[in-house]
């Protein structure tokens, strides 16, 4: 297991909603954390509960895949797997 994972979504979810909220951990405490959306750009991730969150909206249906980074507070960058999940909306947003 990597030292930063994603948690939400679980491998192979599928999200119904049209607001999604992104969880990431990490085994190791983060001083920052961002999320990469279908290979998009890095957005920083907010911190809350011992946690990392990203609020993600206006997307649609489909395939999508999620890349986590993070710096631990001893300055080392790490990083998680790639995550795949599925999107379904009603009327294929």
């Amino acid at each position: 297991m990597p030292p930063l994972d994603i948690d939400y979504p679980s491998h192979g979810e599928t999200v119904t909603s049209p607001t999604y909220t992104f969880r990431i951990g990490s085994s190791e405490p983060l001083t920052e954390a961002e999320v990469s959306i279908d290979r998009g750009p890095w957005l920083r991730c907010r911190h809350a509960c011992g946690q990392w969150w990203y609020d993600w909206s206006g997307y649609g249906s489909g395939t999508h895949h999620l890349a986590a980074r993070g710096v631990t507070r001893s300055g080392e960058p790490v990083n998680s797997t790639l995550r795949r999940f599925e999107v379904v909306l009603p009327h294929g947003r």
